[in-house]
Formats: structure tokens, sequence, C-alpha cells
């Protein structure tokens, strides 16, 4: 009795996992996003799309649409080419005025893989945009718990 109660145990839990519904994330292949920036700048747009595959993702083109101003900002290959993996849940457009009171928008998002063997954050980049030029690529990666390195380049 025993020995057939156990077979028929052993019986549904490998119908159940032969059985069982498995969800699956879909990779996301491109974002388009609106933003409201702060007045008097209006609308921005900005679109991103990938090419590649899991693990293997990679931007192929990035463009910053400011509706108000009828400007298409074309992000150079420079600003994103060497960065795998990139995030697009993660993409968000922010603004500021800089000490040179000038207006700035940033283009943030995170990409790769979680620091400190998958307990840190990902990798973050933000591209500075000022007066319809593409100035520079800042890129945070955390080294250690509350241990962070900048790097920074000019586009």
């Amino acid at each position: 009795m025993k020995k057939t109660v156990t077979i028929c145990l052993i019986c549904i839990c490998v119908v159940s996992i032969i059985f069982a519904r498995q969800e699956r994330i879909a990779l996301w292949k491109a974002v388009s996003l609106t933003a409201e920036l702060p007045k008097p700048h209006g609308n921005a747009q900005l679109k991103i799309e990938t090419t590649g595959d899991w693990g293997k993702l990679q931007i192929s083109s990035m463009k910053l649409i400011l509706e108000d101003d009828e400007e298409e900002i074309i992000i150079p290959k420079k600003a994103f080419e060497d960065l795998l993996n990139p995030q697009l849940n993660s993409v968000q457009i922010r603004s500021a005025i800089g000490y040179d009171q000038k207006f700035y928008i940033y283009i943030y998002f995170e990409y790769g893989d979680k620091a400190l063997k998958g307990k840190g954050e990902f990798p973050s980049v933000s591209i500075s945009i000022c007066e319809g030029k593409v100035l520079e690529r800042s890129i945070k990666r955390q080294l250690e718990i509350n241990q962070w390195k900048h790097d920074d380049m000019k586009l």
C-alpha cells in the first residue's frame, strides 16, 4: 500500500512539473517614451532601438526629439556602442539647470549585470545634452557596498 501511494505521488509530481505554467519575461527590443520637460521646454520624445538576443543585446540607435523646438538629436553610437544588455525598463529623461545656468537634458538608463554577484546595483549611464549638442556620457559602477566608480567620456 505504501509503495502504491509513493508511486502515485511521484507520478503526480512528475505530471505537475511537465504541465506547469512557466512565465518568461519578454525581451524588450525597443522603447519610446515622451516626457514633459519644465516650462518653457515642452515635450521630449526618446526612441531607443536594439539588436541582438538574451545576453547580447546592444543599442543600435538612439534619438531624442524636442517637440516644441522641432529639433531631432541623434545620439552618436560612441555614447552606447560598448554598453551590453541595456535595461530598457530603466530608461528615463531627466533635466536640470546647470551651474552655468543652461538647461541640460539627461538620458539615463542601466545596463549589464548587477555588481557584487547579483546583490548590488546595475551600472548606470547618463548622456548629457545641452543646446542641442550631445556633450558627454557618464557611467557609474558599483565596486563595493557604498563605493562607486565614475567614468566620463566627452562626445
